[in-house]
């Protein structure tokens, strides 16, 4: 028995690394441990032959126990039985726990009689083989156990001689691969469905491995219509070889992301197509890590035709900021027109809202004429088809709109360019001295007095001294003329006649307020907080060109340095109140020299 054990711990470990061996894929080391097996066999014979010598030999109990605790501890099962009747001579615990029979119990029985073998054909192949061949390597073969569950297997036998008789007996090992098996199905089918998914896929994607350094490239066919490959001619061949970078440190790029490993999203650049047009492509790249290997997916979104209708709107953005200088550059020609004195420096802020205003009609006007030349495009590309009557009305209609609001949004642009036309600055008027304020108003209303008499308004002076001023007296002068002219067009514009009042007092702290007062109809609430605005009027097309307070409050607030305020109430008149300097700012450059009036003294 104890040599019975010892060629079984050999057989054992020489059937074992044949089993690793086919589970690695190599077949030579399975040959080599069917070899070994063998002469496993013919050493046991040989100690058989030897017994007595054998039995001499210090420490053959412990051999014994050390093969049975091997032979029990394999978890494979193993069972040795008889070639002519197939009777079981021995199996290990491993035989219990896969095929749910004890050892006792079967140990002196047909292996037929446990009904182990599921498929007769199985068994009938590999019996006919073993006897045949002397072994049986890596053989599949579906087990049944106690209970009735079917395991898969593979089984490794071999003949052995026993009893002096040659090649009498047979080493079974069988393996337990059902769940194996079940991860190696599962994982056939989830690689299966993988490459559905990536053949099936819209997008040009791709994939490649680390082991052979990225050369090798899987496209699915999506890749190979987008770009117009051959799937057959062109499988092998790199992104080089296709000559797809139109940039070659794209290229370069490329290698250097799949050397990082960093996930790449959104990467667009240019691709050769196969008959050599250039193609915009949104590149995203992942890497998957394997145990084994590293895996990069590559998909290619092609966004030619969004790029092309990106430079379209950009040319278009383009086309319509050149238009918006051309105007903007006619407004400026215009505003020199206008600015004909220092008086008006500041005119700059009301260009910007001469702009705005003549931009939004003329934006509207570019907008509604991109709107229709893309309509005609269409409609000339519909053209070529037969049309329905209903679309040519539908265009004709939408055309008329199109047209009545270019008409509308030009003439009002119009009428702005106009409207600031007519505005125009007496250059003399911004020589800077020093004058009397009371000496000025009487000027002013001496000056106005004929249009205040067809008015029949009366202006009433009422001035206490003040203090001489070194100022600009043509700006002030522009001042003065415009209130009133604003108090007779808007104030007393239902022709009763009414009163203007004009007073100055000083304020202290080198200061003049100066007030402009009417007792006319008042401005309206809503409109109070507009009437600085350029351009706004209640009276256009009646006498108010919408500039008049506007140049106002840029004369007050800029060459003269002061503030104004402006108090109404509807029927109650309205109250213009100024607060200027004594002495104007300095301008930066271009201002005259002050040179006093006669008879008066300039200030310290």
């Amino acid at each position: 028995m104890t040599r019975l054990l010892h060629v079984l711990f050999v057989v054992l470990m020489a059937l074992a690394w044949g089993v690793a061996s086919w589970w690695l894929g190599s077949a030579i080391p399975v040959a080599m441990a069917l070899a070994v097996a063998g002469a496993a066999l013919a050493h046991w014979i040989y100690l058989r032959g030897t017994a007595p010598m054998a039995r001499a030999v210090a420490g053959q109990e412990a051999s014994k126990q050390k093969f049975s605790l091997v032979f029990d501890a394999s978890p494979n099962w193993i069972v040795i039985t008889r070639l002519s009747d197939g009777v079981i001579i021995d199996a290990n615990k491993g035989f219990e726990q896969s095929s749910g029979h004890l050892r006792e119990s079967v140990i002196g029985k047909p292996m037929g009689e446990l009904n182990v073998w599921v498929h007769a054909h199985e068994r009938t192949a590999i019996v006919g083989q073993l006897v045949r061949d002397g072994h049986v390597a890596n053989a599949r073969a579906q087990l049944r156990r106690r209970n009735g569950e079917i395991r898969d297997y593979i089984a490794n036998a071999s003949l052995i001689s026993l009893e002096g008789q040659s090649r009498s007996h047979a080493v079974w090992i069988a393996t337990d691969v059902t769940e194996a098996g079940l991860a190696e199905k599962a994982l056939r089918e989830s690689e299966a469905r993988f490459a559905n998914l990536f053949e099936m896929s819209p997008m040009p994607t791709s994939y490649s491995f680390d082991t052979d350094d990225y050369s090798t490239f899987y496209r699915n066919a999506a890749f190979y219509q987008t770009f117009g490959f051959d799937p057959q001619s062109d499988a092998a061949k790199s992104t080089n070889e296709l000559n797809l970078w139109v940039n070659p440190e794209d290229g370069v790029r490329a290698r250097g992301i799949r050397v990082s490993g960093h996930p790449v999203d959104n990467w667009q650049v240019q691709m050769r197509h196969a008959d050599g047009r250039h193609r915009w492509v949104a590149i995203y790249g992942r890497f998957i890590k394997e145990p084994r290997r590293t895996i990069v997916i590559t998909t290619l979104v092609d966004i030619t035709e969004q790029r092309m209708a990106q430079q379209t709107v950009e040319d278009l953005n383009a086309t319509l900021e050149h238009r918006v200088r051309e105007r903007t550059t006619q407004l400026e020609h215009a505003r020199d027109n206008l600015v004909q004195s220092e008086k008006l420096a500041s005119l700059g802020a009301l260009v910007a809202g001469v702009a705005h205003e003549i931009n939004t009609p003329v934006g509207n006007g570019l907008i509604v004429a991109s709107s229709l030349d893309e309509r005609v495009r269409e409609f000339a590309q519909a053209m070529r088809q037969p049309m329905q009557r209903s679309r040519l009305e539908q265009f004709i209609h939408e055309t008329q709109i199109a047209a009545d609001l270019l008409v509308r949004s030009l003439t009002r642009a119009a009428t702005l360019v106009t409207s600031f036309k007519q505005v125009a600055v007496d250059q003399t008027s911004s020589q800077r001295r020093v004058f009397e304020l009371a000496e000025l108003v009487d000027e002013v209303v001496l000056t106005i007095s004929p249009t205040t008499r067809r008015a029949q308004c009366e202006v009433v002076v009422q001035m206490v001294p003040v203090p001489v001023l070194d100022s600009f007296p043509g700006p002030l002068v522009q001042v003065f003329t415009n209130l009133v002219n604003n108090a007779l067009i808007h104030g007393f514009a239902n022709g009763i006649g009414g009163r203007i009042t004009i007073s100055a007092q000083p304020v202290g702290d080198g200061q003049v307020q100066i007030t402009v007062q009417d007792d006319g109809a008042g401005i309206a609430p809503e409109y109070i907080k507009r009437i600085f605005d350029p351009f706004f009027t209640t009276r256009l097309g009646q006498g108010g060109s919408g500039l008049g307070l506007h140049i106002v409050h840029n004369i007050v607030t800029g060459i003269l340095g002061g503030r104004i305020d402006v108090q109404s109430e509807r029927g109650q008149g309205t109250r213009f109140v100024m607060q200027l300097p004594v002495v104007a700012p300095r301008m930066a450059e271009g201002e005259s020299g002050a040179r006093p009036a006669a008879g008066v003294t300039a200030p310290p």
